[in-house]
Order: structure tokens, then sequence, then C-alpha cells
């Protein structure tokens, strides 16, 4: 996936790409071999040339921080079809900026992290040690800025890619719930957003086992259909990025 990326590399522009997919300079390695390219002085090839080698050392020494450094948000997508396996879905359930429930979604488990009982700093960097790359849906304005205030953090370290920007691309817009139903993303869990805080409360005050369990299942199905989401939101916009005629 990456060394078919183009859009790395000063001034190249998405419109710019698709003229080298046309010209039949699909990955780095066509560009490196080709003579000449259409539209590209032979002094400003060479200029290339050495970005791309640049980033085929970044690519063989897993420095994925070039990479996304060099991504815009709405194109962070490339980069998660190259590390899908590194991912971890995060959703958080908040009053205020209190968090009640932090729910990660990572290697087919899902992990909750409640208030109270195991939300912690410490619980939440273990996971991101085997989970580097943090997959949100709005995150950038919401969970992440407010988990690093909440725990006195810097997630910056940390690769991510926020779902929402890169589905607007593909004509998605609106919130989580709003694009499962266009999706016909299935939802078991039938209590509301504006719910949660009422049957949290319950729970703290009850220790109501039901209550713990729609409010777990709820956070899950939020994380778990996250990933579904950003499955589909790649590989549309990687089908239309890239033609069949490709390489792969």
């Amino acid at each position: 996936m990456l060394n078919r990326t183009f859009i790395l590399f000063d001034r190249i522009t998405a419109t710019s790409e698709q003229k080298l997919f046309s010209q039949g300079i699909h990955t780095w390695q066509d560009f490196l071999q080709a003579k000449t390219i259409k539209g590209i002085s032979k002094q400003r090839k060479t200029f290339y040339d050495l970005q791309i080698r640049r980033a085929q050392a970044a690519l063989q020494k897993k420095d994925w921080t070039y990479f996304s450094k060099r991504l815009s948000s709405t194109d962070m997508w490339r980069l998660y079809l190259e590390l899908r396996d590194e991912c971890c879905y995060l959703d958080i359930e908040a009053q205020g900026k209190n968090i009640l429930l932090l729910g990660v979604y990572a290697d087919d488990e899902y992990i909750a992290l409640l208030q109270g009982k195991t939300l912690s700093k410490e619980l939440f960097l273990d996971i991101l040690k085997k989970f580097p790359f943090i997959v949100t849906f709005n995150g950038t304005s919401f969970d992440i800025p407010l988990i690093e205030r909440y725990f006195g953090i810097s997630l910056k370290e940390y690769l991510h890619f926020d779902v929402r920007h890169a589905a607007k691309k593909i004509g998605l817009v609106g919130g989580l719930k709003n694009i499962e139903k266009k999706l016909n993303i299935r939802r078991e869990s039938v209590i509301s957003g504006k719910e949660l805080y009422g049957l949290f409360k319950h729970y703290l005050a009850t220790q109501n086992e039901d209550a713990l369990r729609s409010l777990l299942h709820y956070n899950e199905e939020d994380c778990k259909n996250l990933e579904s989401l950003c499955h589909h939101v790649c590989k549309v916009l990687e089908k239309k990025t890239f033609n069949s005629t490709q390489k792969k």
C-alpha cells in the first residue's frame, strides 16, 4: 500500500498522483526505474528519486511516524491498511470532562476500563504498548483530548486515524449511529447515548449487574462497529484511488 503512495512527497497532490498512475507509474520502484516522466523535469525527478529512497528506508525500518507526518487526516487510511493488525478501536463514554467508560477493541477482544474499577492510566498505556495505532470516530475533537486531560498525558507519540474525516470523502457524514444505519451495520443495544449517564449512576448506586451489562454492551458495539466502518471506508477509498490494473 505505502509503496504505491506518492502524495507523501513534496507538491504531489491526489490529482498529480493519478497522472502518474495513468502513465503506468504505479509504485515507487516504477518511478525510480523510469528514465523520464511526463510533467516532471529531469532535475525534479532526481529530487523525487531521493525522497522515494528515504521513504523506502523508512518503510524498511518500520518508521511509521515518518509516514503519519506526511499524510493528512483524510489519507491516514493508507497507513491503516498497512498496519491493521496493530490497531485498537477506541471509544469513550463521558459526562462533561468525566470519563465513565473507556472501551478498546483489538485482536478480537473487547477491553472495558470502567470508572471506579479498572479505569487507570497504567492499564490504558499497557494496551497501547501492544496496539499503538489508535482508531476513533471523531476522536480528534473528542476522545483523544478528553483522555489526555483526564489522565494528564500526551498521546502524540501514537498513531491515530480518525475515521470520521476519511468517511466524509466517500459521502458518509453525521454521527456514528447514523452512518451505521446507512451501511446496514447491525446494533443490538437498544439504549441511546443520552441514557448512558443515568444508567451509569444507577449502576454506581445499586451495583446492578444488568445495568452494567447494558452499559458495557453499548460501548462494545461502538468499538466493534467502528472496526466495521473503518474497514468499509478504507476499502472504498483504496478502490477509488487504485484501479484494478495496478500492481499490488
